[in-house]
């Protein structure tokens, strides 16, 4: 059979290339190797309420990861020594590919590397955060910046009536209504 040696060389040059693209590119974003947010107050806020959307369910609120989910999913502490060991850049990857192999989700398609950034701040400040700091970095968030999940449930808080949750739904003239939980369904 006959090869065409110049033919393969150029195909060989060029899956090379494209390799090396494809493998650097997505590394582009994480070619920084410190945060380069600086640990103010509002970027240490803004990433305490992003932990608390998206990471306090497994890690727990002290990041220890010793809620039922973090302990079923084997959640790492985020608080252990082997973690802060980690440095930014790391920890930035883990956070916005995910971890293979464990429930850890990737974030870069909802998060925006500034948030990303500011959830490692945060990260950071777990190991010595007080109850007393976690209250102030709470109340230091802006409303208008308030996570969407954080803030659909600050709403619902402030729409709920203890007077009226324990009465039965009413139901419209003519129908019957079966409570099931949450839910009210209409029987004809």
């Amino acid at each position: 059979m006959y090869c065409n040696k110049p033919r393969l060389l150029k195909l060989a040059v060029a899956g090379v290339f494209l390799l090396t693209i494809a493998y650097v590119k997505p590394r582009a974003q994480t070619a920084q190797t410190k945060n380069p947010l600086q640990p103010t107050e509002i970027n240490l806020a803004l990433g305490l309420d992003h932990f608390d959307a998206h990471c306090a369910s497994c890690h727990g609120r002290d990041g220890k990861a010793a809620t039922e989910k973090g302990r079923a999913v084997r959640a790492t502490d985020l608080t252990s020594e082997k973690l802060q060991a980690k440095s930014d850049a790391e920890l930035f990857r883990a956070i916005s590919r995910g971890v293979r192999g464990t429930a850890m989700p990737a974030f870069a398609k909802t998060h925006k590397p500034t948030e990303i950034w500011q959830i490692i701040l945060f990260l950071r400040k777990l190991p010595t955060l007080t109850p007393d700091e976690r209250v102030k970095l709470e109340s230091a968030v802006p409303e208008g910046a308030r996570h969407k999940r954080c803030r659909r449930l600050s709403k619902r808080k402030s729409q709920r009536n203890p007077s009226t949750s324990t009465k039965p739904p009413v139901s419209p003239p003519g129908r019957s209504t079966i409570t099931l939980s949450r839910l009210r369904r209409p029987v004809r």
